[in-house]
Parts: C-alpha cells; structure tokens; sequence
C-alpha cells in the first residue's frame, strides 16, 4: 500500500490542477488531475501513478476519483442496470451504513449496469428541482462504483478500473493513468443533471468532426433480409431508401467471406465473392449516385472458429492451454493486447475505406470475454507471467481505443456507431470516438421509451440511435402504429430498419413526410436542451420535449399506454375516458416573457403560462402518439396577434 503525502501542485491553463502526492518511504508519486469545464459546470477527475524506483511495480488498484458528499445527511443513490434486449432502466435506493456495488467484470460496459451515478439528500430531489451529486466514468471495459456510507454518516462514491482480476507491472519510469471520472452538482433535479453531462458530452468529447454537424438519417438492411443480401437485392433497397429521404444507405451483417449466418466468416473482412460479384464498388458507386453516404457492418474484435482468420491463427484469441474454451455465437474474442492482432485489423479496415470510400462503420461486439488467458506475452512483461495475464482487460480496451483514434486521425471523415449486442458498451470512454450508439437491439417502441428516458439521463439525444422497424416486434411480439413509431424514433438519432419495400404507397408517403419532418427539427432534438416531463414508470402518459438553446422554438412528444404503470395522477387530467383522453402538461425551458405558437396558430401563449398552467395534449387510447411544435413569435407579430 502508499502512505502519500502531498508534494506540490501546478496550476495549468487556468482550469486544470495537478497535484503530486509522493509515498513517505518509496519513491513512488501520485499525480492527482482535476479539469474544470465552467461553462458546463463540469468537473473531470483523473489519477497517475509514477514508478520512480530501481525496480518494477505490481499496481493491484488504482481508482481514478472518491467523491465525498456532505456529512450527516441520508442520500439516495440512482442508477441504471438492465440486461439484454432491456438496457437503461432507471433504479433508485437509500444508502445505508455499508457498501453497494456496482460493476462490470464482463470485459465490456455491459448491459446489467451503467457506470453513472446520481446522489440527492434524503430522496427529495424531482425532475426539475433540488440538489443532485452525479457523475460518470470514461470506461469501455471492467469499471466498478462503489458508495460507502460509513458509521460516522459520511458518504463517498468511489469510482475506477474494477480492480477483479487485474494487476499491471509498472516498471521504473513507467507511469499508469487511469479513465476519466466526470463529476457534478446541480440544484436543478435530475433534469438539470443530464442537461450537464449533455452539454459537456457534445462541445468537449464528441468526435470534432462532427461536434458541429447534424447526424443524418440512416437506413439499416438488417431487419429487411438479415444475412441473405446480394448486390440488386441492396440496389433496389438502396433506391427506394433514396425517394424516402434517407442519408446514409448502411449495409449489416453477412456482407464478406462464406457468411451466410452466424456461424463462419467471422474475423475474414474480405468482400463475398459469390454475394458481390464485382466487389463493393457497384453498390458504393449506385448508393452514391442516389445521394447518400455508404456504411458497413464490422466485428472486428470476434472471430469464429470456421474462418479463415482463426485457423491460421489460433493463438489471436483469449484462452487457457488447459480448458476448453467457451464458444458463444459461435465466435472468440481476439486478443487486442497484441499488436500482431491490432495491425491485422487495421489492415483490414483501411483497406475498405480506402478501396470502396466508406463514411460509417458500425463497430459490432456479440458476445462477452471468457477464459482471459494469454497464451504468449509482450517480450517485455516476462518477469511474472501469472500477474501480467491480468493486463489483457486494460490492454485489450486500450487496443479497442487505439484502432479507433487511428480511425479518426488517418480518416476523420469516417464515423463511428458503438454497438455490443445493442447497448452493452455505451459509456463515455467510447463516445471520444463513436458519434452514435445503438442503445438496444429490442426496437419494439414502448420498451424504446423507457429505454430512452433511462438513456438521457446520461448520454445526449444526438448519440442515441433511434430505429423505425417492423411489426410485431421480434421480441415483444407487439405491433403499434407507424406513427407512433416515427414519433418514438424522432426523440433520438432517427433512423430506418423496416422492410421498406414492403410498404404500401400511403405508407411510403407518410414515412416521407416523417423524414422530412424530422430533418427540419432535428436541430432542435439533436442540439438542443432535453426535458424529461412524463414517464410511463409512473404513468399512462411519456412525454419529453426539447428545446433549443436561445429557447425560440421546442418540439415536445407525447405518448400514451395504459398498460404499464401506476394510475394517472389525478390533478394531471382533464378528461380520461375513450373516445379522447385529455391530459396536461408542463414544458419546461422556455422564456416566461415570450410568446409561442403552438403548431402555427395563430393563438399565442406565454412561455410563463405554459410552464405554470400547463399545455393540454389529446390521445385517442394506447398506442396514439402527438407532436407539438412551440414558436417563439417575433414581437412584430407578437403585437398583431390577440393572446389566447
């Protein structure tokens, strides 16, 4: 252990401290990092530990931030764990005396837990008033929070790289810098809380080429014809995508090698030959001349064992000499420690966008790590093996990081989605590189919602990939209209995944308008500030609304299902009953002194008199969905127009 004492400190740039910490007896010094971001109300927290010993160093535990709450006071702690195909649910629970845990030892974010927190006294903050601690660690692989409130009632949050299974050989000169932990205080509720770490996420960690574009609207083969895709199949697609509006043209899974399911293929990023004749270059050329951008599929860290990759290679992937190893989708995770591995990937995936042009990458992970074994270690990290087979959880993340920061720096106009079986590695470490996320591969929209609302609580709109698709859902076996639909995938980053050409004229239409539609208030949805108003976890009623940043114009969704939550409350509805249910709600962010038009009319309200008496919604029963648009009216209309 360290007996640290401080050092010195070095202020730099005005808004980044480092304090040096140094153990009483060894040469061994603790750099403590604090950045300031007050535009955001921010604060980013980092720690790197220094070997400056004549020998090397088993660091066993290091975490990068313990945040310490006032004294003397019961906090309760929210948080978001979930599992496959049900991501992001918000959880919430006092602190007692004691420790709860919570973590990832999967190799990935996971699904089951979110490294994000929230603390507010005794439980009484709301959406849109009282004090809120929270913050968020900048890790894509095994991370762990911990809250401790001890028997003096006192209470921290510790936060870092889980220390399960891990130990680094530091050795001398060598220095260890952990993940990044974002931290705030606000006295605007949970709301307030989210509108920070939003902000923050898009002028200081989105990727920079696009921190100042809009996303675009995507259309995803997957849904249409899974694996079986050929080269006029996906022309076809391509075209009628084109009519509809959409922006980028994104081909999934069973593109290259003999892949004709999950089952081989895997790891060999060579086009078919037998699907693409001609390679990608017909589609690419086709998909351009239509208008639109061109995007693939990769899961680059999997291999399946019938591929050519893994059986020329079979010691790439993780494993024991003694235990067999376990096989899930038919596929191993590689061993991205090894720069052998790293350069053979980015091999693989330059050669693509250099031959074909590729502007998108969807970066796929189906499955978790198991067996962490590595067979053959760095040259230089032979002095105890046992020990150093524990590196390969950081190293591998960091592999994952470096292909994508060599993506970024060697082609910047080249994007990113993070996906891990839908929603199983979104945190803040990959959003420096990944401009979009996909939050789940359960689409069905009602479970969408509460998945979203979860969702925002950490992560911006902007990031959030958001998917019209067929119906019934596949997994929930529920069909709810097309509007609704569009409506739910118009909250985020809206894309396409429906069997478009299946479509009937009249829905062809309306999934036109839609996109248009969005593409004209996506500024607002995509940049602008997000306000939680309704949930279906304690109502029949979702409503979140935007609005963008000089409050002149918002756009607010509002969904309707009865069939998951407790009663209405009561003082919130006008009229509850078929054939029309009237409901109030409150839009928050707008300016009290001006007035808003409410879809074009002529009629006007006060932002004051929306915020405070509310606005009144009607839906027809479950399933029905509405948009309005709020619109500053400039004050020479404002005078020529009677005040509803």
């Amino acid at each position: 252990d360290l007996v640290l004492k401080y050092q010195t400190h070095v202020v730099q740039s005005g808004c980044e401290l480092l304090v040096t910490l140094k153990d009483v007896y060894y040469p061994l010094c603790v750099h403590l990092g604090y950045r300031v971001f007050p535009d955001v109300d921010v604060l980013v927290r980092w720690a790197e530990l220094e070997n400056q010993c004549d020998e090397s160093v088993l660091l066993e535990s290091i975490q990068s931030a313990v945040w310490h709450l006032p004294n003397n006071r019961m906090y309760r702690l929210s948080s978001l764990s979930g599992r496959w195909a049900d991501e992001f649910n918000l959880t919430q629970m006092m602190v007692e005396q004691g420790k709860k845990l919570m973590e990832s030892r999967r190799g990935i974010t996971s699904h089951h837990e979110t490294p994000w927190f929230a603390l507010d006294p005794e439980g009484a903050s709301t959406e849109h008033d009282g004090p809120v601690w929270f913050g968020a660690l900048a890790w894509s692989g095994n991370w762990k929070m911990v809250v401790e409130r001890t028997s003096n009632e006192q209470t921290r949050l510790t936060a870092g790289i889980n220390d399960f299974d891990f130990a680094w050989e530091l050795r001398p000169g060598e220095t260890f810098k952990t993940p990044e932990c974002i931290g705030g205080y606000t006295q605007s509720g949970f709301g307030g809380a989210s509108r920070s770490l939003h902000h923050y996420a898009l002028r200081y960690v989105y990727p920079e080429t696009y921190r100042a574009e809009l996303w675009p609207v995507f259309y995803n083969t997957w849904e249409t014809y899974w694996f079986e895709i050929d080269e006029q199949k996906l022309i076809r697609l391509a075209e009628k995508a084109a009519q509809l509006g959409v922006e980028v043209f994104h081909v999934d899974d069973g593109w290259f090698s003999t892949r004709q399911n999950e089952y081989s293929g895997l790891g060999d990023w060579f086009v078919s030959k037998e699907k693409f004749p001609n390679g990608l270059k017909l589609l690419v050329e086709k998909v351009k001349s239509l208008g639109m951008e061109f995007s693939l599929w990769i899961e680059p860290e999997n291999v399946n064992v019938n591929s050519d990759t893994y059986r020329a290679h079979p010691d790439w992937v993780y494993g024991f000499p003694t235990r067999e190893p376990s096989i899930q989708r038919e596929s191993l995770i590689l061993n991205l420690g090894r720069q052998d591995v790293r350069a053979y990937i980015w091999g693989c995936l330059s050669q693509l966008i250099r031959e074909y042009g590729i502007r998108h990458f969807k970066w796929d992970l189906n499955r978790h790590m198991s067996e962490p074994g590595w067979d053959v270690l760095p040259t230089d990290k032979r002095s105890s093996p046992v020990d150093n087979q524990k590196e390969l959880w950081v190293r591998h993340v960091r592999g994952v990081y470096e292909i994508k920061e060599r993506i970024k720096k060697e082609f910047p106009q080249v994007s990113l989605e993070c996906c891990s079986g839908g929603g199983g590695r979104v945190d803040y470490g990959m959003l420096k590189y990944c401009e979009l996320a996909l939050v789940s591969d359960n689409h069905d929209p009602l479970t969408r919602l509460l998945i979203h609302e979860g969702y925002s609580y950490v992560f911006p709109a902007k990031t959030m990939g958001s998917w019209v698709t067929d119906v019934p859902s596949p997994l929930t076996n529920r069909s709810l209209p097309l509007k609704f639909m569009f409506h739910m995938a118009m909250t985020g980053a809206m894309g396409i995944q429906s069997n478009i050409l299946a479509w009937s004229e009249q829905e062809t239409d309306y999934a036109k308008e839609m996109i248009r539609l969005y593409k004209e208030i996506r500024p607002i949805i995509q940049e602008g500030d997000l306000y939680r108003l309704n949930s279906l976890r304690k109502d029949h009623i979702a409503a979140v609304q935007y609005v963008d940043r000089p409050c002149e114009h918002s756009v607010l969704f509002a969904f309707m299902w009865t069939n998951c939550a407790r009663p209405a409350p009561v003082k919130n509805i006008i009229r509850w009953g078929a054939p029309r249910f009237r409901y109030r709600l409150f839009p928050q962010g707008l300016t009290p002194d001006k007035r808003y038009s409410l879809n074009g009319s002529a009629a006007l309200r006060s932002g004051a008199s929306l915020m405070n008496v509310g606005l009144e919604i009607e839906l027809e029963g479950d399933g029905d969905s509405l948009l309005v648009r709020l619109d500053a009216v400039p004050a020479r209309e404002d005078r020529n127009v009677k005040p509803s």
